[in-house]
């Protein structure tokens, strides 16, 4: 079975009506909390299962409808045949339509919500809803990180031997089928003739009604075609906003001289040169200040000629005067003094030469700090035009303005090119007649559910009207007067008569003290799994044991290698080490990681002979990022098996999806 499309119109928060077309894969519905997944979800279970869509219905109307249906559609395939059902919240009927393979148009199949029960049990083996729910439906509940599926269970209850059961099984999968009102007794003819009037001509309308019903089905699905059929122009006009959008952003450049580039290209050569020459400024002045600090670094009287001069004059003219004293002066004494001199006049003429050089210097660092802002000036006014570009436009320099504009032309080209395609798709396709035509069938839409409301709602289905106007002429034909009470009737007919049942003495079930307990959420899958596969807790684990495996792996991040089913199903996990683990042991996501490699694995081999769509609302909430990487990997896999549709917050998914929708 593979669901095709699916409607809802007025159901809870979505007043209009809200469409999706699925693929055969893994498809996705993303929306933020509060966006309507849940309704999404409910309702598809609602479609699929009888029972739901009867206990629920009245939930699923819209607050605020303003007098439309609130109903739901689905359109499936199953085989070469291709199937659409409607359901209608507001006044529970139901409409299952086919297509007819030779006109191409889909055909009244069955309107008796009893009938499509079988159909979908019988002819589609789908199984009850605890099962489907179990194995193929996901969501936050049942799952171990919240606390399991509680039960409430009477404690071994004891009923009399004189209570039997049914023959008859329940359908099991929707709500048995209403039972058709008893037979009129105690009438009389006319009193029958009158009730099998008023039944004509309720049937009369109801069969009015349901072509009306049949006529909206196919104005519906020519709508869509014609929706579908104008998505390529509402894609062009999609991207075509988008570029508006983005080009809103530089408005300032429609305003632009004509000229920008050649003043952008001038701007940039001279912030470039700006930039050499502060460069080159910059260095002279870092090199004059070195030669500054060297200068600078010995004072005079630590010169080392200087300090050896004075010391060879101290120790030649000291000397002398002692030896002048004695009357012995040595030749070389005076030439002595003055090498001294010599060293001490040296080191005085190599002082003022720093101080001359130390004072260029210091000019020359000045003149440098003066050119920079001469410059820095210099160019201001010289690119003041283009600087002012920048600062209104917000640009950070000029080469994201550059850059700016360049992607403002590309987007302006865009522009043109979505343009002229817009126009040829609305040339080619009659645009403005395509919407004047849905505008006429939206009109016919409204005028026939505004008929239908203004009908009401009918006492019965047409299946069981039409059973009983049968059995009211069968009555008539059959009572030439008086439709008496049945003591009498009995000798009326000519088949024997039927013997009374022996009186059953009514009876109390005994009352049992209700024990609630929790379910074990791993057990029952594999207990639901068995009962769909029919077949035995071994054979099914023995079966599973190597998926189970390489999922378990993958959603533990390696954490745990290995498991192990012990006798009644109870779950052993083998992490590193060979150590063992009890699922009560883990923690809360850990258990979650755990229960989807399980379910994952199941569902592989449920899939090889029960191929459900699988559906799945947001049950990966506990899970932290690495984990759901894995498993939309998994879900990604299990789509090439498989239709899996997933409501989800995460946009991680979304990625990994064939097809995604978007509700916000």
């Amino acid at each position: 079975m593979q669901l095709l499309e699916f409607f809802l119109q007025a159901v809870r928060r979505f007043s209009s009506q809200l469409r999706f077309t699925f693929k055969p894969g893994y498809n996705t519905v993303y929306g933020l909390n509060e966006s309507g997944k849940s309704t999404i979800y409910e309702a598809l279970i609602a479609t699929l299962d009888q029972g739901y869509f009867l206990e629920k219905r009245e939930s699923f109307l819209a607050r605020e409808a303003g007098g439309t249906p609130s109903r739901v559609g689905l359109g499936f395939k199953e085989g070469q045949d291709t199937f659409r059902l409607l359901k209608e919240f507001s006044s529970g009927q139901v409409q299952l339509s086919k297509r007819n393979l030779t006109t191409g148009k889909f055909e009244p199949y069955s309107r008796d919500p009893a009938w499509i029960s079988d159909f979908f049990s019988r002819d589609l083996c789908f199984p009850n809803l605890e099962i489907y729910q179990s194995i193929y439906l996901k969501d936050l509940a049942g799952l171990p990180s919240v606390g399991g599926v509680a039960t409430t269970q009477p404690a071994e209850p004891v009923y009399s031997a004189a209570v039997e059961q049914s023959d008859v099984p329940a359908s099991p999968a929707f709500e048995p089928p209403p039972v058709a009102p008893p037979p009129l007794q105690g009438q009389s003819p006319e009193e029958i003739r009158q009730e099998l009037q008023r039944l004509s001509e309720e049937l009369a309308w109801a069969e009015k009604m349901e072509e009306m019903e049949f006529n909206l089905d196919g104005l519906e699905k020519k709508l869509f075609e014609m929706e579908a059929g104008s998505e390529d122009v509402k894609e062009v006009e999609r991207y075509l906003n988008e570029v508006n959008e983005e080009l809103a952003k530089y408005g300032k450049f429609d305003d632009l001289p004509e000229d920008i580039d050649e003043r952008l290209e001038d701007y940039l050569r001279l912030e470039k040169q700006e930039k050499d020459i502060l460069l080159r400024y910059d260095k002279e002045i870092k090199e004059a200040k070195y030669d500054i600090d060297m200068l600078t670094a010995i004072p005079l009287y630590k010169e080392k000629s200087l300090i050896y001069g004075a010391a060879v004059m101290l120790v030649f003219f000291v000397g002398g005067g002692i030896l002048s004293s004695l009357g012995k002066i040595p030749n070389f004494v005076p030439l002595g003094g003055l090498v001294g001199v010599a060293l001490v006049a040296y080191a005085l003429w190599h002082f003022f030469s720093r101080r001359e050089k130390l004072e260029k210097l210091r000019v020359k660092v000045d003149k440098r700090d003066e050119d920079k802002k001469v410059t820095v000036k210099k160019f201001e006014i010289e690119g003041a035009v283009a600087h002012s570009l920048i600062e209104s436009s917000g640009a950070k320099s000029g080469t994201d303005l550059v850059w700016q504009l360049e992607r403002w032309r590309e987007l302006k080209h865009r522009k043109e090119e979505l343009l002229a395609k817009l126009g040829g798709l609305r040339e080619e396709k009659d645009y403005e007649s395509l919407k004047a035509e849905q505008k006429k069938i939206q009109d016919e839409i409204q005028g026939i559910q505004e008929k239908l409301r203004d009908m009401g709602g009918l006492s019965m289905g047409t299946h069981e009207m039409r059973r009983e106007i049968d059995r009211l002429k069968e009555l008539l034909s059959q009572t030439p007067g008086q439709a008496s009470s049945p003591e009498s009737s009995f000798d009326s007919f000519s088949s024997p008569p039927v013997p009374s049942p022996a009186p059953v003495e009514p009876i109390t079930p005994k009352q049992v003290p209700m024990v609630v307990s929790p379910r074990d959420p791993l057990q029952d899958l594999i207990s639901n799994c068995q009962k769909l596969l029919n077949t035995d807790l071994t054979g099914l684990t023995t079966a599973i044991k190597d998926s189970f495996c390489r999922n378990l792996k993958a959603f533990t991040l390696d954490s745990y290698q290995d498991a192990r089913f012990e006798e009644g199903g109870s779950l052993v996990l083998i992490g590193k080490g060979t150590r063992e683990y009890k699922f009560t042991e883990l923690s809360p996501a850990t258990k979650d990681a755990v229960y989807f490699a399980l379910d994952f694995a199941l569902l592989e081999k449920s899939l090889e002979i029960r191929p459900f769509p699988i559906i799945f609302d947001t049950p990966f909430l506990h899970l932290d990022e690495p984990r759901l990487s894995a498993v939309a990997e998994a879900l990604k896999n299990l789509g090439q098996i498989n239709q899996v549709i997933h409501l989800t917050s995460n946009p991680v998914f979304s990625k990994r999806a064939e097809q995604s929708f978007n509700l916000e």
